[in-house]
């Protein structure tokens, strides 16, 4: 994708949600829905360091 394209996609994401995933088992936590600011303030703030996480957008 182009960096307009990328911007534009942005622009669409009514909802994001914090998806975290437990590295020994598999399980899969969700936690939302958030603003953009308030999903990166929960991954900076979370409290399992083993689990990878990720911010997903959803339109």
């Amino acid at each position: 994708m182009t960096d307009t394209a990328v911007a534009v996609a942005a622009l669409q994401v009514t909802e994001y949600w914090v998806v975290e995933v437990d590295r020994h088992d598999g399980a899969c936590c969700t936690f939302g829905p958030f603003t953009a600011e308030a999903a990166w303030a929960r991954m900076e703030h979370r409290s399992a360091p083993t689990r990878f996480a990720a911010v997903v957008g959803k339109r």
